[in-house]
């Protein structure tokens, strides 16, 4: 059985939903929508009941929102997963089973979820990695150019800074490695720390 990973996720922001109407107009009620991507998180969060994590802010947001507890990944590599979820289509309809698939040709006129909350008078705003992106360039960008009102554009990080003695040591073949990266820089010289900061302003 497939492992459930939570739909509430990192420090990705995508369909901010503030009301796209002049200020003098009778708005009706409606929510304002929040949706945080991550990738590889797992149910990594102390709403989750994780014994180890410590996550105040992310468990207070869980506390006000919707925490899904049956989310599956639809497919084991980025772009089909984030395909098949912002179109709301299991890959095999997409036709995105690969990271270089293009969901627009693959399905012309496909309308996204930001792109329904934008057509339905939401503005929609992202700030980082929403939909695919060959990181670290940005070069296989895999964005949906109809979804978004604003937003800040991924950035090619490289070069990284230079790396310092690691106390860890693990041996490593020919084409192994670990899939983390020990940095001299602080949080805010990061690009993950960048979208942070835009998504609280």
């Amino acid at each position: 059985m497939p492992r459930p990973i939570p739909v509430l996720l990192s420090l990705v922001l995508s369909a901010l939903a503030v009301p796209a109407v002049p200020a003098t107009a009778a708005v009706p009620a409606r929510p304002n929508v929040v949706l945080i991507l991550a990738d590889d998180l797992a149910a990594t969060l102390g709403s989750y009941g994780h014994p180890l994590a410590q996550t105040p802010n992310l468990d207070a947001l869980a506390r006000r929102g919707v925490r899904f507890d049956r989310a599956y990944c639809q497919f084991p590599h980025c772009n089909p997963s984030r395909a098949s979820l912002l179109a709301g289509m299991r890959p095999q309809t997409t036709g995105v089973t690969l990271n270089s698939d293009d969901l627009y040709r693959n399905l012309p006129g496909v309308v996204t979820l930001p792109t329904h909350f934008r057509r339905n008078g939401y503005a929609t705003a992202r700030a980082g990695k929403i939909f695919h992106l060959g990181v670290p360039s940005g070069n296989e960008s895999r964005d949906d150019p109809q979804a978004w009102d604003f937003g800040t554009p991924f950035k090619d990080e490289r070069p990284y800074p230079p790396k310092r003695p690691s106390a860890v040591q693990v041996p490593t073949g020919r084409r192994e490695g670990l899939p983390w990266e020990e940095s001299v820089a602080g949080d805010d010289d990061l690009v993950d720390g960048g979208f942070a900061r835009e998504a609280i302003a």
